[in-house]
């Protein structure tokens, strides 16, 4: 088994524009967005069976059917990867609820470490469309 930390960013919004609500109740955005150095801490490891464990200040505030799971779920159902047997721990220090992206954060880190350290993902482009995932992935 393999250890890996990761460091999760959070980011703000200096301009946002609602330009219209969608049937599906979520809304259609211009924006500009930038990193800031609040930051979750992500440990992943291989492991029998998959689990995400949030511990640190905030962790009380995630939903136990986090964004992580969301992703391997949809991952798996589409058959992105073959299996989920990580173990998953984040440090949740990026406020939850906060507009900060602290969940698409989470999902982009763990994203860019499926794709260039473990798996092949045959269309990342499909998977960046997430919430504010797309602009997490991104180098800084």
């Amino acid at each position: 088994m393999h250890k890996h930390t990761l460091q999760s960013y959070a980011k703000i919004n200096l301009f946002l524009e609602v330009i219209k609500k969608l049937k599906n109740g979520y809304h259609d955005l211009s924006s500009i967005i930038t990193r800031i150095s609040i930051s979750d801490k992500i440990k992943i490891d291989t492991a029998a069976d998959f689990s995400v464990k949030f511990i640190g200040p905030f962790c009380s505030q995630v939903s136990q059917e986090s964004n992580i799971h969301t992703l391997f779920q949809f991952l798996l159902d589409n058959n992105f990867i073959n299996h989920s047997n990580y173990a998953i721990l984040i440090d949740k220090q990026i406020p939850v609820g906060s507009g900060l992206g602290g969940g698409s954060s989470n999902v982009a880190e763990i994203l860019k470490y499926l794709m260039l350290s473990l798996i092949h993902i045959s269309e990342p482009t499909r998977l960046l469309s997430i919430a504010d995932a797309g602009f997490c992935v991104k180098k800084k």
